[in-house]
This record gives structure tokens, sequence and C-alpha cells, in this order.
């Protein structure tokens, strides 16, 4: 059983490694000028063309894709705290001084800390985590609408 898998990943890194070779080759080749596949995102992503039209291609794919992803919202609670912690990975649980100051109980889970544009940023009970649908969150504080 374990030769299979092991044949498996072998052959997927191969192909990995050929498919990446060859775009290699296709970048360092160009497309060439007179070439109809200008104009399209296919020629952008595959050929790394990065001319005006094929920017503009590249761009219109990519507010279509954004277009259409759905926009999910999440409130930060005491009950879902755990749920929110696996859905905007990576996140840390996010602790604060406790209102009583008896021995041993010195923090108190207040939130999450979310990744937002690479900048750790709280979300506290009753904040708003946003998921745009194409893998990037933002943090609403609590009382904020939109």
């Amino acid at each position: 059983m374990t030769t299979a898998n092991t044949s498996d990943d072998e052959t997927r890194a191969a192909n990995t490694a050929k498919r990446r070779a060859a775009r290699a080759r296709r970048a360092v080749r160009g497309l060439p000028p007179d070439d109809p596949r200008h104009g399209s995102a296919s020629a952008y992503a595959n050929w790394r063309c990065r001319c005006d039209p094929c920017s503009k291609a590249n761009a219109v794919k990519c507010a279509s894709r954004r277009a259409s992803a759905t926009i999910e919202e999440r409130q930060v609670t005491a009950d879902n705290v755990g749920a929110l912690y696996e859905w905007c990975e990576p996140s840390k649980l996010r602790y604060g001084p406790h209102p009583d100051p008896t021995p041993g109980k010195q923090l108190q889970l207040v939130g999450l800390t979310v990744r937002v544009d690479g900048v750790r940023t709280p979300a506290l009970f009753g904040a708003t985590i946003v998921h745009d649908g194409c893998g990037q969150f933002t943090v609403r504080p609590a009382g904020v609408t939109r």
C-alpha cells in the first residue's frame, strides 16, 4: 500500500516539475508580438506576457472572480470562537485580563487575532470577520456597520 502512495507522490511531483519547467521555457521564449493569444488571461498566466491587452484581460478575469465570490460574515462570540479559529486560518486565540483578580484567573478569552493583509488584527467578541471569497479577511469592530 505504501509503495502505491509513494509512486503517486513521485508521479505528482514529476508532473509538477515538468509543468513548471515548460512554463519557464515559455516565459523565456516569450509570446511573439503577432500571436493571436495576446489579450487573453491565459497568455498573462501561462506565457507571463505583461503587455497592456494581456494585463487588461487578466484584470477582467480577476474582477469577475471577485464579483462572483460569496462574501461571508461571521460575528465573533464565545460560542463560535472555536469554529472561527479553524475558519480563518492562520489565526490565534486572543486573551485579555480577567476581571476577577482571584489568583489563577489572570487571563480570559476575549476573541481572535486574524491576519488581514499580513497584519495581525484583533477580532474581539462582538466584532465581525468578513471573508471576501477570494481568501482575504477583514475585521469590522463591534458597533461599526457597513
